[in-house]
């Protein structure tokens, strides 16, 4: 068997932490490892977690200042000895037989990617939302097999953009070697995950979908990265964006990728503009870099009407005076 690594960062999850190790623990593949990454939690998930691991030698506690979680996952990567890699968040879980399921299909398959759905959960699984909830809604995601092709559709070149969760991936770590380790230049951005996985996929051969497991997204309300709107969310949400689109423009440059950009570059401006103006400038100037030279049509039904007649920055300038 295979041996899977598992690399959970731990930041004040003291709550929800021993779920998670629960769900590897219950796993039907048994050759695995668990890196623990606490970065410098300030409650007691340290203290949970020795606990529950107790003196089981299949399970690694590092421990490290507060850097991040790209810095955490990259960490567990360096110590990581197993031939696929499975990263999970320390307050979400994973269907019994998710790490079984994906390394049968990789072994298949090598230089592969394989994902399957995400559900969203609050407190316990058996009180799990409906499965139309689902963080994925685009069906035609599941029959792409091109790793290009995938991206496109992931990001929305049917106008649709969806979100494949980091934890409902598996991938060999010879191939995150070939991509590279996470950016931790994106410590505060939104879409940090997002950036690795388009190079870790346009690495790969082909892109599968497993079907038969699930990865449980736990809504928390606890603060994190994914919800801050300051200005180190704003910078590493575009720096984001350019980065990932960099590398899908060096496989695909054409004018239908170059609106694809336009439009999550717009998508930036519209969410971040009203609190800071020189997104605005920056996103502008990159605009004119595509040759689009406008911004998308994007935001809600009155912000979009309201662009259409006054144009988009004077659109935000209103919104941030009504704000």
């Amino acid at each position: 068997m295979e041996l899977v690594s598992v690399i959970i960062p731990v930041y004040n999850a003291e709550n929800f932490v021993s779920e998670c190790i629960d769900s590897i623990i219950n796993q039907s593949w048994t050759n695995w490892e668990v890196i623990l990454i606490d970065d410098g939690s300030t409650d007691n998930s340290l203290l949970v977690i020795k606990n529950k691991v107790g003196s089981d030698n299949r399970f690694s506690i590092v421990t490290q200042q507060n850097s991040g979680a790209p810095a955490a996952r990259n960490r567990g990567l360096l110590l990581a000895k197993g031939e696929y890699i499975q990263f999970l968040d320390a307050d979400d879980e994973l269907s019994p037989d998710k790490l079984k399921n994906q390394v049968q299909t990789l072994e298949l398959n090598p230089n592969s990617v394989v994902w399957c759905l995400t559900q969203k959960f609050c407190n316990k699984i058996d009180q799990k939302e409906n499965t139309s909830k689902n963080l994925i809604i685009k069906k035609k995601l599941t029959s792409i097999s091109s790793p290009l092709e995938f991206l496109l559709c992931l990001n929305g070149i049917d106008g649709q953009v969806s979100m494949i969760q980091p934890n409902a991936y598996l991938v060999s770590a010879a191939l995150i070697n070939k991509a590279g380790f996470w950016n931790e230049a994106l410590r505060f951005s939104p879409d940090d995950d997002s950036e690795f996985f388009t190079r870790v996929i346009i690495n790969a051969d082909q892109v599968l979908f497993d079907s038969l497991s699930i990865n449980y997204y736990r809504v928390s309300h606890l603060p994190s990265v994914s919800k801050r709107y300051d200005k180190l969310a704003a910078d590493g949400a575009l720096l984001a964006i350019l980065l990932k689109f960099s590398t899908i423009l060096k496989y695909c440059k054409t004018k239908a990728v170059n609106k694809l950009f336009a439009h999550h570059l717009s998508l930036i401006a519209y969410l971040y503009g009203c609190s800071y103006p020189d997104i605005i400038q920056k996103v502008k100037r990159q605009l004119r870099e595509t040759g689009v030279n406008q911004f998308s049509l994007v935001g809600g039904f009155n912000f979009k009407l309201i662009s259409i007649f006054i144009g988009f920055e004077n659109t935000i300038k209103l919104k941030s005076f009504l704000k």
